[in-house]
């Protein structure tokens, strides 16, 4: 045969030949001048170094959901390693890394305060594998307390009561947080004179001291944990100092409330148009002297009807709360008095009051004439309280005098007694 293949050689070696040919009767012929060739590189069966597979930095959490690793850098001769890591420990949200060339690998997704375990292998890029590492384990972080405490909101276990004249005390219900201690905010509403929220405190107790006598104060109660998460406030809670006014009967009816004298006077109403809200009523907005403007801009108006808060059903009327108990005289009324529309005034108009928003009673149906619509305007003595106590009027108006857009009224007074 004129082919020869020479087995059993050296690999990465040099070899050299020669051929020489004979005929069939012994006659050799002279050698052909030498030919070399090299014997390929032995194949690649060992996978990289180091084998096993270690950890440079071992599993560490990064977060409640994430655990980051990585493998010590592994060399290979046939070039390019790449690695595993692998999620033995079957824990939900643990995910294998599949192979790939970063000596890094974060698993995220998972759950906190759970423990995950892993191995790193190594391959090189003929697919030689390697030994798996020793399994590391690394446990995430605690999931952050975002829920504040509980109850939210924030309830009384013992609702605002008076102590005194001067004091009101309260308990808030004892709220729970898996974080830890809970601080309690009890905050006094309706800015009444002398009150003082608490701020922040741990104990779930609060006395507001310094108040004035015969004085409703209203509060609300607020919780947060150790890591401020803030709960919902309570609902309003109130409670009344004892002492104040007695509401004798007898004194002089010296002074008044409303026309300007509005300090303290909480208004309500069925609804407003624009800026001719409720408190137009009481803050002397138009007045001057004893007459009354004919502005729309210094005169409440109801364009609807709403759920009246004593009467129940649906109808125009304003409240009046003082903040205070008064012995209650005569009420002067100024009537809608704008030119073009003093029918928008009130007609028919029944006056309820109370001494505590709940319990209240009817004073009478009255007629309110209708205003002249000029500048002269001086108002009419509407009702007569006769010395009531009362701290809340509430004026329903039954009827207007024919106007379609409103019912109306500019101003009013309540005489006081001192």
């Amino acid at each position: 045969s004129t082919s020869y293949t020479d087995s059993g050689l050296s690999p990465s070696t040099q070899y050299t030949y020669t051929v020489t040919a004979r005929d069939s009767v012994g006659n050799v012929g002279a050698a052909s001048a030498g030919a070399s060739a090299t014997t390929n590189a032995a194949p690649d069966v060992t996978p990289p170094t180091p084998n096993p597979a270690t950890f440079a930095a071992a599993p560490s959490a990064v977060s409640d959901t994430a655990i980051s690793m990585t493998a010590t850098t592994a060399t290979d001769p046939s070039g390019p390693v790449e690695y595993n890591f692998d999620n033995t420990s079957g824990t939900p949200g643990g995910t294998d890394s599949g192979w790939q060339t970063s000596t890094s690998y974060t698993d995220v997704g998972l759950s906190g305060s759970t423990q995950y375990c892993y191995t790193v292998q190594s391959r090189d890029s003929v697919g030689n594998t390697g030994t798996a590492s020793a399994a590391a384990c690394a446990t995430t972080q605690a999931t952050p307390d975002t829920t504040p405490p509980t109850p939210n909101p924030a309830t009384f276990a013992v609702a605002p009561s008076a102590d005194s004249d001067t004091a009101i005390s309260m308990t808030a219900t004892t709220a729970s947080d898996p974080s830890g201690p809970v601080e309690y905010n009890f905050n006094e509403t309706t800015a009444g004179p002398g009150a003082t929220d608490s701020g922040w405190q741990a104990s779930a107790s609060y006395t507001d001291s310094g108040l004035t006598a015969g004085t409703q104060y209203c509060y609300t109660v607020q919780t947060r944990d150790s890591v401020g998460n803030t709960g919902t406030a309570s609902a309003a809670a109130c409670a009344t100092t004892t002492g104040g006014s007695s509401c004798g009967s007898g004194q002089p009816y010296s002074d008044f409330l409303g026309a300007g004298h509005a300090t303290g006077i909480t208004v309500t109403q069925s609804s407003f148009d624009e800026v001719s809200t409720g408190v137009k009523t009481i803050d002397g907005s138009g007045i001057s002297g004893n007459t009354h403007s004919t502005s729309e801009l210094d005169a409440w108006q109801s364009p609807s009807p709403a759920t009246n808060p004593v009467k129940g059903g649906s109808s125009h009327w304003i409240q009046y709360d003082f903040g205070h108990l008064y012995t209650l005289g005569m009420l002067h009324v100024w009537n809608h008095n704008e030119t073009c529309c003093a029918n928008r005034g009130l007609n028919s108009v029944t006056i309820d009051y109370s001494e505590d928003g709940t319990n209240w009673f009817t004073l009478g149906t009255f007629t309110f004439p209708q205003a002249p619509g000029t500048g002269s305007y001086t108002g009419f003595d509407a009702a007569d309280f006769a010395g009531v106590c009362a701290r809340y009027v509430i004026l329903t108006s039954n009827s207007n005098h024919g106007d379609g857009f409103a019912h109306s009224l500019s101003e009013v007074q309540f005489n006081i007694a001192p």
